[in-house]
Order: C-alpha cells, then structure tokens, then sequence
C-alpha cells in the first residue's frame, strides 16, 4: 500500500503521538484561558479542576459560596 491508498492505515505509534499532541494543544488553550481570567476568577477554576467542591473552595478563598457557583456557571458559559 502507498500513503495515497485510502485505506492505508497509520501505525499506531504514530496516532498515539498525535492523540498526546492534542492534549497538549488542549492544555496550552486552558493555559492561555486561564491568564485572561482575573487571579480571583482563575483560582477557583483552579482548585475546581483540581477537584475542590464549591464549598471547599469558599472555605479556602474565604469567598461566600453562592458566589463561588455563580463565579463558575459564569465562566462555563462565556
């Protein structure tokens, strides 16, 4: 089979180091959606990605917990 066969398959190596591309192409735009967020903003998206419940990060923030879910229902729909 040649490349330009359509039902050449690519060895699996290969996709494997593309599927690892797009993880770091995904990381990279959190990354740079992260720095447009205010620090406030960025660090309860933070400790929620990292697995804080909501009222676990008002604790650590000493923000008031409804504000910590509005904060992050805004930021999941902009």
């Amino acid at each position: 089979m040649t490349i330009y066969d359509v039902t050449y398959e690519l060895p699996d190596e290969l996709t494997d180091n593309w599927q690892g591309a797009e993880e770091i192409e995904a990381e990279a735009n959190l990354y740079w959606l992260l720095k447009r967020l205010p620090i406030k903003e960025r660090s309860v998206v933070k400790l929620y990605l990292k697995g804080y419940t909501q009222k676990e990060i008002a604790e650590k923030l000493g923000i008031n917990q409804s504000n910590i879910s509005r904060l992050l229902k805004r930021i999941k729909y902009t």
